[in-house]
């Protein structure tokens, strides 16, 4: 299957949305508060499965497009492998950039991973100054 190429977003100047799918609530929260710690308030909104995004997006995708879409890989009812699947089948998905952020990631799986669309995949830091590397690496990655 053929993705295209990742849309570039001018991050300096709102709106930006960044959807996140992740099962942890300190994951989330902390994602959100690295974000507003480099200059994006209100640029996030969090799901904790794959279910509920899919839901979301049953019945906002005429509403809001997302820039970019993280997920985490090992989440209850639909792991992120298969909502990158099911996200790539739609074709408003196929030009998001998907990243995953995940304590699971290793080379074997990020290889598969990107076979099927992801665009990269971080291995998740467990401290705020992790995830404050990861603010700024997505918004310098949308900046460009």
């Amino acid at each position: 299957m053929a993705f295209k190429k990742p849309k570039r977003v001018a991050v300096n100047h709102p709106p930006f949305l960044l959807y996140i799918v992740d099962d942890d609530e300190d994951d989330l929260l902390f994602i959100h508060n690295a974000f507003q710690a480099v200059g994006f308030d209100n640029v996030c909104k969090g799901f904790y499965d794959g279910h509920d995004f899919l839901e979301h997006l049953k019945y906002k995708a005429s509403e809001e497009s997302p820039d970019i879409v993280v997920l985490d890989y090992e989440m209850p009812r639909m792991n992120g492998k298969e909502l990158l699947k099911k996200l790539r089948s739609f074709p408003e998905f196929n030009s998001i950039p998907i990243i995953f952020y995940s304590d699971r990631i290793n080379d074997r799986l990020e290889e598969e991973l990107k076979q099927l669309g992801a665009f990269c995949c971080i291995k998740k830091g467990i401290t705020p100054g992790d995830q404050l590397k990861f603010a700024r690496t997505v918004t310098e990655f949308l900046k460009k």
